[in-house]
């Protein structure tokens, strides 16, 4: 086992999922759990559930901060572009969260706007279960045993 593998299976990232669909995030969720144990997952339905866990504030009082967002694109309340602009125009610490993004959308309009926004990376959900795990192998694959985060 390599280092990094050691120091996570000890210490998981934390993950914050947002993601407004249930069955969606239920489908994250245990494509993670299958493919990657290297993530402790807490979910959120929407742009401003987002931006209080964030926050810290009302029933996010006592959350740790996570350390990376993944995130879908439509969503009520605060959609995920406006969720974008405000992690990464926000607070020096919230603008370090590298934020993936999980979309059902493939157009290149949607794409270009995500990065233009600050997206580390952008997924398109697929059709199956195997293709969400190939996703989760990837995002644990590249974000907790690849890169150095602060």
């Amino acid at each position: 086992m390599s280092m990094n593998a050691r120091r996570r299976a000890v210490s998981a990232m934390r993950m914050l999922l947002v993601e407004d669909d249930t069955i969606d995030a239920d489908l994250v969720r245990r494509a993670f759990a299958k493919v990657a144990d290297s993530f402790s997952i807490e979910w959120v339905r929407d742009g401003q559930e987002a931006l209080d866990y964030l926050a810290q504030s009302g029933a996010y009082a006592d959350v740790a901060r996570p350390d990376l967002i993944l995130m879908d694109l439509q969503m009520p309340r605060i959609n995920g572009y406006d969720l974008l602009r405000a992690v990464k125009d926000g607070d020096p610490a919230k603008r370090r969260i590298p934020v993936v993004v999980l979309s059902s959308s493939e157009a290149a309009r949607d794409i270009k706007a995500a990065y233009e926004l600050g997206c580390a990376s952008f997924f398109c959900k697929g059709q199956t279960f195997e293709e969400l795990e190939k996703i989760a192998s990837s995002i644990n694959d590249y974000w907790a045993n690849s890169v150095r985060l602060p």
